[in-house]
């Protein structure tokens, strides 16, 4: 005779748990089963909603029981903005060492049969890259920096543009980051200011060697219209980085970080465009390459491309 698998009888009482920006806990509420909806505003002692109905704040969230017995958060059609580990989402198997975001509050969920399992610590937010990625990108950056100051430095003799360069480059990233790091706080995460610190490195890196690269490719295949409109690459990739850090890092909707990246990466796109123009009175003109690379192999005349 064949033996049914009988679930374990599940334990009705839910607690929601309200936590602070920095995961701390704030506040426990006690639910004696589900479903328990979730209302779209927190103020006072109204935050949460077993009965919604006309009278009460709309419902941003549900908490139901699945079938195998586990909890599960499910986002409404006008819920604000709701994100649960793994990105943004409309439902998420509720696991109790994590919380998910709902509306810029930081939620997590628990029963009385919940066994604490230790978080890993130190998570990083970019598991590609590594918890410690800011430990090799910033010293790569300015690596790279420092490559392109010894690339322009025809007398060899400044050694305080090289130090200037440097701090240069930090208080850029500095300052950066630190926005980045303030709109994720704004978002109601952590700061995660390394995090940005490490995607702008990356960048700084990927425009300086592909910006050498263009410049190469100009001189060695003689086509002035490689480094013509290499001006694009910094709207290219800073539209880029904008995506990564609203939509990776700050969890910002897709649509939101999208918009972002393609406002800002454009606009810098259009100045560096128009400030070509007005230069030179034609984006495509030749006046391009002035200088060979490396320094070795330097000419002492600026040359035109077209006539080289």
């Amino acid at each position: 005779m064949d033996e049914v698998a009988v679930l374990p009888a599940a334990d009705d009482v839910v607690f929601l748990e309200l936590l602070d920006k920095h995961g701390a806990f704030v506040a426990r509420h006690r639910f004696d089963r589900p479903p328990v909806s979730i209302g779209a505003a927190y103020d006072s002692d109204y935050i949460v909603d077993a009965e919604p109905s006309k009278d009460r704040r709309p419902v941003a969230a549900v908490i139901t029981r699945l079938a195998d017995g586990s909890l599960a958060v499910t986002a409404t059609d006008g819920a604000p903005d709701f994100s649960a580990p793994g990105g943004m989402t409309r439902s998420w198997r509720v696991v109790p060492d994590q919380s998910f975001l709902l509306g810029g509050q930081l939620f997590r969920v628990r029963t009385r049969s919940y066994v604490h399992v230790p978080r890993a610590a130190n998570e990083a937010v970019l598991p590609t890259l590594g918890h410690w990625a800011f430990a090799w990108t910033v010293p790569l950056a300015l690596t790279c920096g420092a490559l392109s100051t010894w690339l322009g430095d025809i007398d060899g003799e400044r050694g305080s543009a090289y130090i200037s360069s440097a701090f240069t480059m930090l208080a850029v990233l500095a300052l950066w980051s630190g926005v980045w790091a303030l709109l994720s706080r704004l978002n109601g995460r952590a700061s995660h200011f390394l995090a940005h610190v490490s995607l702008a490195a990356l960048a700084v890196v990927a425009v300086m060697v592909l910006d050498y690269a263009f410049d190469s490719a100009a001189f060695a295949f003689n086509l002035a219209a490689i480094q013509r409109y290499d001006y694009a690459l910094a709207g290219v990739i800073v539209g880029t980085l904008v995506w990564c850090h609203a939509r990776l890092v700050t969890r910002l909707q897709a649509g939101t970080a999208l918009v972002t990246a393609l406002a800002i990466g454009g606009a810098l796109f259009a100045f560096q465009a128009l400030s070509a123009y007005t230069a030179r009175g034609n984006i495509a003109s030749t006046a391009t390459l002035t200088e060979l690379r490396p320094p070795a192999l330097r000419m002492a005349n600026a040359v035109v491309t077209d006539t080289f």
